[in-house]
């Protein structure tokens, strides 16, 4: 026989063993009580029409005997087609020999059964068709002749539905969500991995269609197409958006498979569904962090470079103008380095959230690198440039406070203009950092605006710092001294002393021009330690000499937030053998205001070793009394902006009368700078002021001339009671 397999039972809608093996004996015992009374084949097989299950008897030469209406309607063949016709008819031509062999072992055998049991095989219809039927056979004594009988059953759909369900139970162990559904798509079955995925019970979604899942993200003709592809090709695959039972939305990709039945009809559907969400927010973050800063997320020079691109497009399709504002906080490599980069980037982030809520939602913010930012502003023209770099400028120099650190930072801005300043993106970049440079130089915290005069200013400054990392080695710079003179005592009690650059090509270059790019690329520190070495050595020679004078010295920002500060002091003071309180430091406003709480501890250390201190600039910062009765300093020095007016501007004179009297209050001493007349210096000494400097009686000097200075009476001649 041609037996495919052996299988249990598996579905409660059919029959049992039982039933098949009772149906069999029962007609068997129908027909053994009737062979009495059958004594022709009409009669029989008149009996086995009125069975509703199919039946055929088979001569044992192999020809069918009896081919009832059951056997006509699923074989397709009528009953005077077959009588006669060997079995091999709807035999496959792989089991004919098989088949044959068994007639000829049942016929030789005598046995009343072939199998003892029932068999499922594969036959033929007339179309050609292949069917699966489930078969007991018997041998039926009738009259003198012996036949096989066939008891059959169409099992197509079930050997369908036993093969969805064997791979769909192997399939159902994965992790992946799957669910099974009819032939016109109501869900049969889900696994576990679908209730995990979607939140959904088998009991949640059995019985309902899967639409119960849809997000209304896809609209009617993603479905048509969905389902044309299913019904031509068998299968689809695609992403989707898809809901949970919660309500969350996330991306799906989701494969389904038609599956078909013997006659070549839908029979289901097998969806296989895997959560891609976190593959989506992996790709989403590579492209996040392929066009926006780590740091801050603002964009970064790639996007802006697009951006550009396309504002440029615009402005000049629509002849408009646009703004490009290049941005760099000033002094942010002290803070740095003094309190380390991971403040350093807190403030990089609360910067940035500051610019962005100055900006509208078409402009876009950059941020470069390191403490650098550019803004793109389209449709803008100068005046709106202007407007939004001082809002910028006055908004970033109010009170950051960081991890317990108050701290101050301001902004220097260059802006180039489309189409004054270039064309293309290059060229306004290149001319926006031009001008962000001159701000810089100009005094910081502003703005400027590119001018044509600012490239060979540029030229020269690049020139400059080259020049500056020889200039110490070679010996061209040096250091003058300016007399501080005791208004009251009318003598010289110190000097300050004055850092001088004089180039074998250029000549003397001023301290405006070298000292800042000094301070931006390092190179202050070593200048600085020259600075105090050579001072502090000089003042060792007039305290010898039988002068008792205290040397100021200036410190940048990078020298003073440098922890290493007082002990380096310290350890040069000892090594020339001067004493602590004949060396005064002179910080500006600005660089005090940084990090209030690193300058109250810095100035406190410096104080402690027995080092006089003084404010320089006093009154052009933004300090705040709050602060300024923290700081252990000695003097005040009054800035010469003020001193120079105060004669004829009612301000200006306010201004040193009111530090003047502030100083008094807090114990401190006064001194004021760039006094030039004999006016000034009178109406000073009348307001009380303690010591000043200027032109009026010296201007710095060298050391060797310092001397005679110090012989000469200072006020004999100045013209002051």
């Amino acid at each position: 026989m041609y037996v495919l397999s052996t299988i249990a039972p598996i579905f409660e809608e059919q029959e049992s063993i039982t039933n098949y093996i009772g149906i069999q004996q029962d007609i068997t015992d129908r027909l053994a009580a009737e062979q009495d009374l059958i004594e022709s084949e009409a009669r029989m097989a008149a009996v086995m029409d009125t069975v509703p299950d199919a039946i055929i008897t088979i001569n044992l030469d192999g020809t069918i005997n009896s081919f009832n209406k059951a056997a006509e309607s699923i074989f397709g063949y009528s009953s005077d087609e077959m009588i006669g016709q060997s079995v091999d008819i709807i035999v496959p031509d792989e089991y004919k020999e098989a088949h044959r062999n068994g007639i000829k072992r049942f016929a030789a055998s005598g046995k009343g059964n072939i199998m003892g049991t029932r068999v499922e095989l594969e036959a033929l219809t007339k179309s050609g068709r292949r069917i699966w039927i489930e078969m007991a056979l018997s041998s039926v004594n009738a009259g003198n002749k012996r036949y096989v009988t066939g008891l059959l059953r169409d099992i197509s759909e079930k050997k369908v539905i036993e093969e969805a369900t064997r791979v769909s139970a192997v399939a159902f162990e994965t992790q992946e969500g799957i669910f099974v559904t009819d032939a016109s798509g109501k869900i049969l079955k889900v696994n576990n991995a679908f209730t995990t995925l979607t939140g959904y019970t088998s009991a949640d979604v059995v019985g309902k269609y899967p639409s119960i899942l849809k997000s209304g993200q896809h609209d009617k003709y993603f479905y048509e197409q969905m389902w044309a592809q299913l019904e031509q090709q068998g299968f689809w695959s695609g992403e989707v958006q898809n809901r949970r039972k919660n309500g969350e939305i996330y991306p799906q990709w989701l494969s389904i498979n038609r599956v078909e039945n013997t006659q070549q009809n839908t029979h289901n559907y097998v969806a296989i569904m895997s959560d891609i969400s976190k593959y989506r927010e992996a790709e989403e973050q590579i492209n996040f962090l392929a066009y926006h800063d780590v740091l801050t997320s603002l964009p970064n020079r790639a996007l802006l470079k697009d951006r550009i691109g396309q504002a440029l497009i615009s402005a000049e399709r629509h002849q408009q103008k646009l703004a490009l504002l290049y941005m760099d906080l000033d002094r942010f490599k002290f803070i740095n380095d003094s309190l380390g980069h991971a403040i350093g980037d807190k403030l990089l982030v609360k910067v940035a959230e500051r610019l962005s809520e100055q900006v509208r939602e078409e402009d876009t913010i950059c941020r470069t690198g390191g403490d650098e930012f550019i803004i793109l502003l389209p449709d803008t023209d100068a005046d709106g440039a202007g407007h939004v770099a001082e809002k910028l400028v006055e908004n970033i120099t109010t009170l950051f406070e960081i991890d317990g650190n108050q701290l101050f930072v301001t902004l220097s801005i260059g802006i180039s203009i489309y189409p004054d300043n270039g064309e293309d993106a290059e060229s306004l970049n290149k001319h926006a950092d031009t001008a962000m440079y001159r701000a810089k130089q100009a005094g910081r915290n502003q703005y400027q605006f590119f001018t044509t005069e600012m490239h060979s200013q540029i030229v020269y400054k690049l020139e400059l710092e080259h020049a500056l990392r020889f200039a110490l080695n070679r010996g061209e710079l040096s250091l003058v001294y300016q007399p501080l003179l005791d208004i009251k005592q009318n003598k010289i009690t110190g000097a300050e002393a004055l850092l001088r650059w004089r180039h074998p090509e250029l000549g003397m270059i001023s301290p405006l021009d070298f000292i800042p790019i000094a301070e931006e690329t390092g190179m202050i520190n070593p200048i600085g330690q020259w600075i105090l070495h050579t001072a502090i050595a000089q003042c060792k020679q007039w305290t010898e000499a039988g002068h008792d004078l205290v040397i100021a010295i200036n410190l940048s920002a990078v020298q003073f937030n440098n922890p290493l500060l007082v002990s380096m002091i310290n350890s040069i003071l000892d090594e020339y053998q001067l004493a602590a309180n004949n060396l005064e430091l002179e910080i500006t406003e600005s660089v005090a205001m940084i990090n209030i709480d690193l300058t109250i501890k810095q100035l406190k250390a410096l104080a402690e070793a027995g080092i006089r201190l003084s404010l320089d600039d006093f009154g052009t910062g933004y300090s705040s009394l709050n602060y300024l009765k923290k700081f252990p300093i000695n003097k005040l020095k009054i800035d010469q902006s003020f001193v120079f007016d105060m004669l004829i501007d009612e301000d200006d004179e306010a201004i040193v009368d009111a530090v003047i009297t502030l100083a008094r209050s807090l114990g401190l001493k006064t001194l004021a700078e760039g006094v030039e007349t004999p006016e000034h210096l009178q109406a000073l000494k009348n307001k009380g002021c303690d010591f000043m400097q200027g032109f009026l009686f010296s201007r710095p000097v060298p050391a060797e001339q310092f001397i005679s200075l110090l012989n000469h009476p200072p006020l004999s001649n100045l013209g002051v009671d």
